[in-house]
């Protein structure tokens, strides 16, 4: 696991470093939920093998992993490097009091976690 960058937060508005928003070069970013709990960033492409893998699954198990399809949100990146990211998701990541968050990488994946409550 390795700390990316500290990322702040104001009014659902993340902002992220131009290095991690450069890699999503279409602009969009897709952010689902993760069992940390924090929020995974991924590309279309990373969204769909995903995507792909879970409709693989047997039936019983679709249904403990769809979540991570069902909360799934596109977001775009704004022209200053920042997301909005959907209140569902925010109050997934229990937010109220947060002060901070951090931006992982783990096993080639984003991650945005909590790092810091009032």
């Amino acid at each position: 696991m390795k700390i990316i960058a500290n990322i702040e937060y104001s009014n659902g508005w993340f902002t992220l470093p131009h290095d991690v928003a450069d890699r999503f070069s279409d602009g969009i970013i897709y952010v689902t939920i993760h069992v940390e709990p924090g929020l995974l960033l991924m590309t279309k492409e990373e969204f769909d093998v995903i995507a792909d893998k879970i409709k693989a699954l047997p039936q019983d198990m679709q249904k403990r992993v769809r979540p991570i399809l069902s909360n799934a949100a596109k977001c775009e990146i704004s022209k200053k490097g920042s997301i909005f990211i959907p209140m569902h998701l925010r109050e997934y990541m229990r937010m109220e009091g947060l002060q901070k968050t951090v931006l992982i990488e783990k096993d080639e994946k984003l991650i945005l976690c909590v790092s810091d409550r009032q």
